[in-house]
């Protein structure tokens, strides 16, 4: 088993071509288990804009893989799946790039192996 702490959020790109701001949510899975909905950003997301970098703190204890999923929520139309990471137990602290290119959005998940 391996803890990880997912530290922070940092946005190089928002959706629409970044001219706006995103209000995003993370959706987790630990291992198997069932998907965790909206454990960061609440129920309409946390605003961030190209240049923002927001923390997280958020902890799990992995035996296999935590998945995260990165989602806009939008008012107006269903929400937008931003991207998708896997981080393994075997990982070491670093980050992972999120992108969806027909959203054209970019951000980097930054996290700790503890």
């Amino acid at each position: 088993m391996s803890l990880f702490k997912l530290t922070r959020l940092e946005c190089k790109r928002t959706s629409g071509s970044g001219t706006s701001d995103d209000d995003v949510y993370m959706n987790v899975q630990i291992d198997d288990n069932e998907l965790k909905r909206k454990v960061w950003g609440g129920s309409h997301g946390e605003s961030i804009e190209s240049g923002d970098t927001k923390t997280i703190g958020l902890i799990y204890d992995v035996t296999d893989k935590l998945r995260v999923d990165l989602w806009e929520w939008d008012a107006n139309s269903s929400n937008d799946l931003l991207g998708s990471t896997m981080i393994y137990a075997d990982s070491q602290s670093g980050n992972r790039v999120l992108v969806n290119p027909e959203e054209q959005d970019e951000y980097i998940l930054y996290f700790e192996k503890l």
